[in-house]
């Protein structure tokens, strides 16, 4: 089974010019959303010690998620989604939970961040790195990410996800034929959005609903041609 790295990559390259993800009026194509990955992949893999290592991600859904979730899966790292808007104090409970060793932020959410890890910015990465990186050798069985609940206690819990079950929760999904020709409306994507939209060739177009509500929702799909939400 090819790993969730090697899937992205093929249909990167078989839809390059093809919408990946729309946030606002901010679009980026695939092959325009695997290079900024490969170039997040490579401060990784210079700034974490070998595949175990999992990664904060403290950025908001949508096109910044993308890049960093892509980006870890290239590494061979697991990541750990986390809202921008997570008090600190909780971040770092995740961040011990999880046992992550870096947080992978934007110009956006660094100024919220916790500084129990280091910080790696989005925004600052060099752009003379080459545009590909060498596939990570790993398991299928090893974990992609790791989302994290209140609980009934209010402690963070970790559900963890494998590359295997992914794979063959995204296969079994498909029932409604997603294709390139589909736009999928997100109001969160740092789970299995993700992979149901990108790992098909299809459109993320993701709201944020703390800032543009839901009293509008209707129009918003009706003007982003969303086919899927």
């Amino acid at each position: 089974m090819a790993s969730l790295a090697r899937q992205f990559r093929e249909i990167a390259y078989r839809y390059p010019d093809q919408l990946a993800v729309k946030s606002g009026a901010t679009t980026c194509t695939y092959r325009e959303l695997d290079q900024i990955a490969n170039r997040l992949a490579q401060a990784i893999i210079g700034t974490t010690v070998g595949g175990e290592a999992r990664i904060g991600l403290l950025l908001e859904h949508g096109l910044s998620m993308a890049i960093g979730s892509i980006a870890c899966l290239k590494a061979g790292r697991t990541y750990v989604p986390i809202e921008p808007t997570t008090p600190i104090s909780r971040q770092n409970q995740i961040l011990r939970d999880a046992g992550a060793e870096l947080l992978v932020a934007d110009h956006r959410s660094s100024s919220l961040a916790t500084r129990a890890v280091p910080i790696l910015r989005i925004d600052q990465l060099p752009t003379d790195r080459r545009a590909a990186i060498p596939e990570q050798r790993y398991s299928e069985d090893r974990d992609a990410f790791i989302l994290y609940t209140s609980g009934s206690t209010g402690t963070p819990k970790g559900v963890v996800y494998n590359e295997s079950f992914v794979t063959a929760r995204v296969l079994r999904e498909n029932r409604l034929g997603v294709g390139p020709s589909d736009r999928i409306g997100v109001l969160s994507g740092a789970g299995m959005n993700l992979f149901r939209a990108l790992w098909r060739g299809a459109s993320i177009i993701s709201r944020k609903l703390r800032i543009d509500g839901i009293q509008r929702l209707a129009d918003w799909l009706e003007a982003e041609r969303i086919t899927i939400y």
